[in-house]
């Protein structure tokens, strides 16, 4: 794998960086550009035959997706003159966002599942998950038995965990566009 990303073309240092984005909790993730959104996918969320393989490559390649992330962090913080405080907050954002696109991805790979209930069930319930941190593995109340109502059957743990998953990190994006939104403007 690290060869394979050895070999890659470098569009985020071949080419002029993307514009920056609007001064939102967005613009870090809003600033990489498609390639680099997609290389940091990769980086993060790769799958390999072993554990042993993966917990080798993954701090690497995870080096590399922040690198990524920080040069689109750095020029959202010089254009808008964030604090580290809100620079952290996009960055925590562009991750949940990357997350909630491997993951949707994933959920959505055979066919089978549609990430709408999920997303609904986020939406109907939004007061009662933003107590929730989105991290760790709290039970959430009602999830199983709605995605038992969509038709999700009970003995796909896969899917049931990836749709749990995508539920958290929508969970964890809206926090942090919140904590974001809080911060005094300069």
């Amino acid at each position: 794998m690290a060869v394979a990303l050895a070999l890659l073309p470098g569009p985020a240092l071949a080419q002029a960086p993307p514009p920056v984005a609007a001064n939102t909790v967005r613009c870090t993730y809003d600033t990489l550009s498609q390639e680099d959104r997609e290389i940091a996918l990769l980086l993060i969320f790769v799958r390999t035959d072993s554990e042993e393989k993966l917990s080798e490559s993954w701090g690497r390649n995870l080096v590399v997706a922040n690198r990524l992330l920080d040069a689109a962090r750095s020029r959202c913080r010089a254009a808008y003159g964030w604090d580290r405080s809100k620079g952290r907050l996009a960055y925590d954002y562009a991750m949940s966002a990357l997350t909630l696109e491997a993951v949707g991805q994933a959920v959505e790979s055979d066919g089978s599942h549609s990430l709408k209930p999920i997303e609904r069930f986020f939406h109907d319930h939004q007061a009662r998950l933003r107590k929730l941190s989105g991290y760790g593995n709290e039970d959430i109340e009602g999830f199983a038995e709605y995605l038992s109502e969509q038709g999700w059957d009970e003995d796909e743990d896969k899917p049931r965990a990836l749709a749990k998953s995508y539920l958290k990190a929508l969970i964890r994006r809206d926090a942090h566009e919140r904590s974001f939104a809080a911060q005094p403007a300069r």
